[in-house]
């Protein structure tokens, strides 16, 4: 017997799905009915009791993937696309590599940056969109960063490589918009998450200082902004911009 919940029957995919916003995002995707597979790069005994403790009336399951291994992206893709359908895919994995100065950066850094951000995104897509097509129903949601607009030197290959995930989600979304298929992004400005903490006081400080809301954003408020873009068929190629007006003052 259903419950009724909007999303029961639906399985979604989120990388980084154990951790901060990812963490915040499985949750709500979970509450809602969806069965979740969280994809997380390391630390199995966290995302494995992290798992454990979803709620809702889906199947959920952790999956190791470190998508900056080529390996394990292929047999991560291998896998979503002769498995399960998948209805929901989130793109949300990638880290900061620090240093992050623009001349400390490395070949292999940006490299690794590249394939975490964008490359992975890609092929995922690719490995979803025809299960999402054969069903007529897809959502497929990449996170961006407010910082990709103007770029910043300080972490260069980061917003660089955001930025050019922007063109991935709003390609997608021309290309798959007559399957039934919506592709979307969220702009987080600085959320109050381990890696914006791991940044040091200062940062964090100056973050809520260029911030007008005056504080930094919540998790809970970019789950908010994913069930929304879930929601609404009519929404595809858009980039919501979740920064508190951080991205008019810097």
């Amino acid at each position: 017997m259903g419950t009724g919940l909007p999303l029961e029957g639906r399985i979604a995919v989120v990388t980084g799905g154990s951790r901060g916003l990812g963490r915040a995002m499985s949750e709500r995707l979970a509450s809602a009915g969806a069965s979740v597979r969280v994809i997380y790069r390391d630390n199995t005994d966290v995302a494995e009791e992290f798992v454990r403790s979803l709620s809702g009336p889906g199947s959920h399951v952790a999956i190791a993937c470190d998508l900056t291994d080529p390996k394990q992206v292929d047999g991560l893709v291998g896998d979503l696309a002769s498995g399960e359908t998948i209805s929901i895919l989130v793109n949300n994995a990638g880290r900061i590599i620090r240093p992050s100065e623009w001349s400390a950066t490395s070949f292999g850094d940006a490299s690794a940056t590249f394939a975490e951000h964008v490359v992975a995104p890609m092929l995922l897509i690719k490995a979803v969109a025809p299960a999402m097509k054969a069903q007529g129903y897809g959502r497929i949601v990449n996170i961006h960063t407010t910082y990709a607009d103007k770029g910043s030197s300080s972490v260069l290959a980061y917003t660089a490589a955001k930025s050019a995930l922007a063109t991935v989600t709003s390609a997608m979304a021309r290309e798959l918009g007559s399957d039934g298929i919506t592709v979307n992004g969220i702009a987080p400005g600085n959320i109050d998450t381990e890696m914006t903490r791991s940044a040091g006081q200062g940062v964090v400080d100056w973050a809520v200082s260029t911030t007008p809301a005056g504080r930094l954003g919540y998790p809970s408020e970019v789950a908010d902004a994913l069930a929304y873009l879930i929601d609404n068929p009519f929404i595809t190629g858009a980039v919501i911009p979740l920064d508190g007006g951080q991205r008019f003052e810097i």
